[in-house]
């Protein structure tokens, strides 16, 4: 199975990476990033159409399978359900409008597309990751944080240079957890945000 992510860092394709290692039986191959989708990180590229198209038909061009797009929550409003509809209905209206497009020089790729919005941004699942309970009451209690502090709290202040690049052997070590927890999927799916991300990816591989 081919998959291409379009994240805003590599960070967070590190640890979606991981994760699909975890969740799915046959190892994925992830295709590479493209030079623009390298170039243009954060979340405004992944809602400018302009840039957002091209990395899409950089996906189609190479016939894969899935197309996981994570982007940030930014303290939009979450509903009754514990996800941000209004960023995942942007993507999916970009998503319709290139396949609108793009119908007639594609005409035989039909990926199959995946919206990740997490609580604010996946240091949010990487916090749910470090916590020792199962208890999602307790895990719940994390959308309470602030996201000035996340990063510090979730990976040490001390691993977070200029605010917001956190250390490598930090994430090295999220890695080796994702690898290696045995109750990580259940932590996780205490999170609205996340038993979302696993009922869309359970529907691609069916």
């Amino acid at each position: 199975m081919k998959i291409h992510l379009i994240t805003e860092g590599p960070t967070d394709r590190l640890i979606l990476k991981a994760l699909l290692n975890r969740m799915i039986e046959r190892q994925p191959h992830l295709i590479s990033e493209s030079k623009t989708q390298k170039k243009n990180r954060s979340v405004s590229s992944l809602l400018d159409y302009a840039f957002f198209s091209k990395f899409l038909h950089y996906a189609f061009y190479h016939s894969v399978d899935v197309i996981i797009t994570c982007l940030d929550n930014d303290a939009h409003e979450l509903d009754r359900t514990g996800i941000s509809i209004e960023r995942k209905e942007i993507i999916e209206g970009y998503k319709n409008k290139f396949l609108l497009e793009n119908q007639y020089i594609y005409p035989t790729v039909n990926p199959c597309f995946i919206i990740i919005v997490p609580v604010e941004t996946l240091d949010y699942w990487v916090k749910c990751i470090k916590m020792r309970t199962t208890n999602c009451t307790e895990i719940l209690n994390i959308r309470q944080i602030n996201k000035a502090q996340i990063k510090s709290l979730t990976y040490g202040e001390q691993n977070i240079h200029f605010g917001w690049m956190i250390d490598d052997q930090a994430i090295t070590n999220v890695i080796n957890q994702i690898t290696g927890q045995n109750n990580l999927i259940e932590k996780l799916e205490c999170l609205p945000c996340f038993k979302d991300f696993q009922t869309q990816l359970e529907n691609c591989l069916s």
